[in-house]
């Protein structure tokens, strides 16, 4: 009865239309820590029976994040507090991207195309490329390239001048990005007990990755977000119980989704041992334990043989610092 309540609100509030519901929301997220309505919504939005690449599901979650922006305006704001140093855009192979000679100190340095182009790079020697095995971009790497080719958001001095953000700007973007994370989980969990099912489950998640990518994209201030999501292990463990009672639609999804991820887990190999002495030893593959939803999302990821967009979603967030001590601890 609670549950067909919820639903009821939820579905009253997103009558609302998309820019009216988010900003109730908004205001809802900035005066509460479990913002009960925002929680209904991605109830209705990310119900794993659902497909997870629905195009209306996907622009809700633009506009719930925005707040009360346009997605447009609300990627523009979180730019300005951009404070990353370096880009590390990373990309796949048939991707344009830029070298310049002029300003390169390695050989090997590459920018994407809007570092380039907001850089000052007129009669330099420089040429464009259509990169043949993926790549990283350099820009902001005083190892790789002079200051002087940088663009206006990269460099050491770069994020002195961009201030604090607003303290309401980014609290919907924290309350969802945990949910939206579970969402992907939840699809390569399902998706892994199907023969042959590991590039389709990735082609039917394309739109729904790319959303995390464009949120990447955002800088330092929104990939700190994603990140935070990524590696706290109490949102790891409190969204991976099977709610009460247990008999819900929802709580018997995810008793069966726990289900095929610990089969999924019990399924790796054991390796032989060197020695006698641990050949009896109770810590290996089979009593793997993941903490976080990175460390289960790497899990995936070498689980459906490396998908070249969720190992380019992993690396683009290395300029966190403490995610990128998270992900090499995580065995990627």
């Amino acid at each position: 009865m609670m549950a067909s309540s919820s639903t009821f609100e939820a579905k009253v509030l997103m009558a609302k239309g998309k820019r009216a519901a988010a900003a109730y929301i908004h205001a809802d997220c900035s005066n509460a820590t479990s913002p009960k309505h925002l929680n209904e919504v991605l109830d209705n939005l990310l119900n794993p029976a659902k497909a997870i690449d629905e195009w209306e599901t996907i622009d809700w979650c633009k506009w719930l994040m925005a707040g009360g922006r346009t997605p447009d305006e609300f990627s523009s704001t979180v730019r300005t507090y951009d404070n990353a140093t370096t880009c590390g855009l990373v990309w796949t192979p048939n991707f344009v991207a830029y070298r310049c000679r002029t300003c390169g100190i390695s050989p090997c340095m590459s920018l994407c195309t809007e570092c380039f182009k907001k850089g000052n790079h007129q009669r330099h020697d420089f040429n464009m490329f259509l990169s043949q095995a993926g790549g990283a971009c350099d820009c902001g790497d005083t190892s790789v390239m002079k200051e002087t080719g940088f663009c206006d958001r990269h460099g050491p001095n770069k994020s002195v001048n961009k201030g604090n953000a607003p303290r309401d700007l980014m609290c919907v973007a924290e309350a969802m990005m945990p949910r939206i994370i579970l969402r992907l989980i939840q699809h390569l969990r399902e998706n892994s007990k199907i023969p042959g099912a590991d590039k389709t489950a990735i082609q039917d998640a394309d739109a729904f990755i790319t959303m995390l990518l464009d949120f990447n994209n955002m800088g330092g201030l929104m990939r700190r977000v994603m990140t935070q999501a990524l590696t706290n292990p109490q949102m790891y463990r409190l969204l991976n119980e099977v709610p009460q009672p247990a008999d819900t639609e929802y709580a018997q999804y995810m008793a069966e989704s726990k289900r095929i991820y610990d089969e999924a887990l019990r399924s790796l190999p054991n390796p032989e041992t060197a020695t006698d002495d641990f050949r009896d030893s109770t810590t290996g593959p089979e009593h793997l334990v993941h903490k976080t939803f990175l460390e289960e999302l790497v899990f995936w990821t070498v689980k459906f043989e490396f998908p070249q967009k969720v190992v380019c979603l992993l690396l683009n967030m290395l300029p966190d610092v403490d995610y990128k001590e998270a992900l090499t601890f995580s065995g990627l």
